[in-house]
């Protein structure tokens, strides 16, 4: 199953429900936008539904509005599009509306479990955004300034500005080709990376300074409790990159944060410099991602959940490289 085969059911079908996993990030709202856009120029009809609406800092994106799954209930579709997503349960709540419909499953991620009824995984791409380009391409429909923009967001920043190991010269050759739609980068990169609220930047400070190392000084992790935002007025998904914050200390291999979502249950992202595999410590956990970062959701207090995960981030260390 591949290209031809997701060609096929966007053609055959007429209406479509789209969405991607919990928490959006760039390539997964990029994609998301892309795909609305595909569609509608193969005059279909289509709605994006995520159980998470867009973080801020991709607000500039606004080609359609994304419905949550209680508004999305009478909408009548043929077939779900699932974007940048490695398994169904990572959809999180918009599962129920789709589940007795085709799923078309687009997706790179390495450990993505196929559950699609049509699906196209290439892992070897840099993001679900790169992959779109393609699929323009094979439907014979031209790319223009809004979809280059769409593309060009979920590529940035999944390859974390090109900083990170999926960034190949594919990558590299269909980013020129997006740029040749007169998009701007700067402008692009200031609004993703350089809108920081008063807030947020109190949060970081404040969860800076219970920064932890275990004894060999190649794993650091931090918290962001629930009393944090409370009293700095900010939002979780704020927070989402302050672990780049951490990745850049120097001896750090593989950096943590820890997101107290409530009394009993974790959420936590990985990030790892190259060496260490964190995509299989989330698979350990029930979660998911790349090899060098990924995340998962635990059950347990942040002191027991904080304990098991450094424990097992210190035994992949072991038979890592």
């Amino acid at each position: 199953m591949g290209l031809s085969e997701i060609k096929n059911s966007l053609n055959k079908y007429d209406r479509f429900l789209i969405t991607a996993h919990k928490k959006p990030e760039g390539d997964s709202f990029g994609s998301e936008m892309a795909m609305y856009l595909l569609l509608k120029k193969l005059g279909k009809v289509a709605v994006v539904v995520n159980e998470d609406l867009m973080p801020k800092n991709l607000d500039f994106i606004k080609f359609c509005d994304v419905l949550t799954t209680q508004k999305a209930k009478r909408f009548k579709f043929d077939a779900a599009i699932v974007l940048d997503c490695g398994s169904f349960d990572r959809i999180g709540e918009v599962a129920y509306l789709v589940q007795s419909k085709l799923i078309v499953n687009i997706d790179h991620h390495v450990d993505n479990t196929r559950f699609g009824d049509a699906n196209w995984v290439v892992s070897k791409a840099s993001s679900a955004s790169e992959m779109l380009f393609y699929l323009f391409e094979e439907m014979g429909v031209p790319v223009d300034r809004e979809v280059a923009i769409c593309l060009y967001v979920g590529i940035l920043t999944d390859t974390g500005c090109f900083r990170f190991s999926n960034t190949t010269s594919k990558t590299l050759e269909v980013c020129s080709k997006l740029l040749k739609f007169k998009i701007d980068p700067k402008r692009i990169s200031n609004l993703i990376y350089n809108r920081r609220s008063f807030s947020a930047m109190h949060v970081l400070g404040c969860a800076l300074k219970d920064l932890k190392k275990d004894d060999g000084g190649r794993i650091a992790w931090m918290r962001i409790m629930p009393q944090m935002l409370d009293e700095a007025g900010a939002k979780i998904n704020e927070c989402d990159d302050f672990i780049e914050f951490i990745r850049m200390i120097e001896s750090i291999e593989v950096a943590i944060i820890f997101y107290c979502l409530d009394e009993s249950k974790i959420r936590v992202s990985f990030r790892s410099k190259g060496i260490v595999d964190v995509g299989k410590v989330a698979s350990f956990f029930d979660g998911g991602g790349h090899k060098f970062a990924s995340g998962a959701e635990i059950e347990g207090s942040i002191e027991e959940v904080e304990r098991r995960v450094i424990r097992k981030v210190q035994e992949q260390m072991k038979i890592s490289p």
